[in-house]
């Protein structure tokens, strides 16, 4: 491409003038022809945009009214997988509220932004053993309702400095199990992957039913 020389190229000219020769009517200028070099054409450089789906965030909305999910589904798909604060109200009715730290499971079909409050089934919460339970442990809180004030259960910690939300693909470490989930979705199949700490107990909880699977010893 950097050597391609057009006819343009070639055939371009440029006068000189000989202003030595005279006539009767006065000094006049023989114009002489002279080949100009072939240039070489640049190289259009054109800018890389990324994809515009790199530049979505799906924590917006998961606010106050906004009534989002952040989890991971495909354009029209039928599973949207999704963290689980496992907390009754208003604010929790896509199943994710942003300000708080818990959850109680990561399941494949949400309503998000709708305002309604329905599905969150097939879910699942991977832990280790003994996992925390504030059944045992939770005190009254005034000024909250019975509902808002029921246990959670079996349930895991996190911080939003280790959450990963993107178009697709959300991930999160829970403590203090130290369990990396990973979430992403096709058209019909929802997929989830856990990284568990290697010589722990594993355990892999059912909030629906309220019952678990112990895994084992978790070995490298």
């Amino acid at each position: 491409m950097g050597k391609c020389v057009s006819l343009h190229h070639i055939y371009s000219y440029s006068l000189l003038y000989d202003k030595t020769i005279t006539c009767p009517l006065g000094p006049w200028h023989r114009p002489s022809t002279t080949l100009a070099l072939p240039a070489q054409r640049k190289q259009i450089v054109r800018p890389q945009y990324p994809r515009l789906s790199q530049r979505v965030n799906t924590l917006i909305g998961t606010d106050w009214v906004g009534n989002v999910c952040p989890g991971a589904s495909a354009p029209f798909g039928m599973v949207q997988l999704s963290p689980d604060n496992g907390r009754a109200g208003w604010d929790y009715i896509a199943g994710y509220f942003y300000p708080d730290s818990t959850i109680a499971g990561f399941s494949h079909t949400h309503l998000s932004g709708t305002g309604a409050g329905d599905l969150y089934d097939i879910s699942f919460l991977p832990v280790t053993l003994p996992a925390l339970d504030d059944r045992l442990t939770r005190k009254p809180q005034a000024g909250k309702t019975g509902e808002e004030q029921a246990p959670i259960g079996i349930h895991a910690r996190f911080s939003h400095a280790t959450e990963v939300a993107k178009a697709g693909y959300y991930a999160v470490t829970l403590e203090p199990y130290d369990i990396r989930v990973e979430l992403t979705a096709t058209d019909r199949v929802g997929v989830q992957r856990y990284t568990f700490p290697e010589g722990c107990r594993l355990g892999l909880h059912h909030p629906q039913s309220g019952q678990g699977d112990e895994l084992g010893p978790h070995h490298q």
